[in-house]
C-alpha cells in the first residue's frame, strides 16, 4: 500500500520530533506527500509537518485513497539506530512495519497504530516580526542556557537574537544581521516560553534543517518554521505571561 525509505538516522529524528510532543501523532500518507500533526497533552505546543517524496530516497504509494494512522512515534524513534543505515516504513494493507537494513542484517518491527483523530482547527495569528537563525549555532548555545532554567526569554534587537535563561540569567547571543530579521515598528521582539518545549524545537531544527525562522505574533504565540528539501514543519508554542508588577 505504501513504502517510504530514508536513512535510519533521519527517520529517527523525524519521529522523535513528532513523538516528543505527541506520543501518538496523526500521519496521513498520500500519493504526493505525507502530512503529520501532533499536540502535547496540555495544549501548549502543536506541530504540523508536510513531507514530499523528494525528502525520501524512495516513496511508493499504491492505495486508492489516503491512509490515515496514529502511530507510536516515540517508541519507534527509540528503536531506530541513529546511524546512516537504510530504513523503511511499509504498509502491506494489513500491518505497518519499520525495517532497518544494517551492514549484515535486516531487522523489522511491527508499528503500533491507534484510532484516527480529528486534526485541530487552524490557528489564527497575526505576525509582527521574525528572525531566521542558524540551527546548529542556536542548538550549541541553547544547551548551556537550558541548564538550570525552566523558562527562556527570546529577544530580537539590532541584528541580534538572544536566548536568556529566565531563572539562571545565562544568555546565548547570536549575530544574525538585520537582513535575517523582520522588525515591528518599535524595533524589538520579545517573548517568554517553556524551556523544555523550546529545546524540542531546536533539537528538531538541528537534526532536520539548516535554520529555523522564529515568528513572533500579536497574540504572543510563537511560530517556528523549519524546512529542508521536500520537508517543512511548523511549531506553535503558547507564551508564558509575565507577572504584572505589584
Amino acid at each position: 500500500m505504501f513504502r517510504v525509505k530514508t536513512s535510519s538516522k533521519t527517520l529517527k529524528a523525524l519521529l522523535k520530533a513528532l513523538g516528543e510532543i505527541d506520543s501518538e501523532p496523526m500521519m496521513v500518507f498520500r500519493k504526493d506527500k505525507v502530512v503529520a500533526w501532533g499536540m502535547d497533552p496540555s495544549h501548549t505546543m502543536m506541530v504540523s509537518m508536510e513531507i514530499k517524496p523528494e525528502f525520501f530516497s524512495a516513496y511508493e504509494f499504491g492505495a486508492l485513497k489516503p491512509i490515515k494512522v496514529c502511530i507510536d512515534a516515540i517508541t519507534l524513534s527509540k528503536w531506530l539506530p541513529a546511524k546512516d543505515y537504510d530504513a523503511e516504513i511499509r504498509h502491506d494493507g494489513k500491518e505497518i512495519r519499520a525495517i532497518v537494513f544494517s551492514s549484515s542484517s535486516k531487522i523489522s518491527k511491527k508499528v503500533s497504530i491507534y484510532e484516527e483523530r480529528t486534526p485541530p482547527p487552524p490557528i489564527d495569528i497575526e505576525l509582527i516580526g521574525s528572525a531566521r537563525v542558524p540551527s546548529a549555532d542556536l542548538a550549541e548555545g541553547y544547551t548551556m542556557v537550558f541548564k538550570g532554567t525552566k523558562d527562556v526569554v527570546l529577544e530580537v534587537e539590532e541584528g541580534r537574537f538572544k536566548v536568556i535563561g529566565r531563572e539562571n540569567g545565562t544568555v546565548c547571543e547570536l549575530e544574525v544581521g538585520d537582513e535575517a530579521i523582520s522588525y515591528p515598528e518599535e524595533g524589538k521582539l520579545r517573548g517568554i516560553y517553556n524551556g523544555e518545549y523550546m529545546k524540542m524545537i531546536i533539537d528538531a531544527a538541528k537534526s532536520l534543517a539548516d535554520s529555523a525562522e522564529f515568528k513572533f505574533t500579536k497574540q504572543g504565540i510563537l511560530e517556528v518554521d523549519i524546512a529542508a528539501s521536500g520537508f517543512t514543519a511548523k511549531y506553535f508554542l503558547a507564551p508564558i505571561l509575565e507577572e504584572a508588577p505589584e
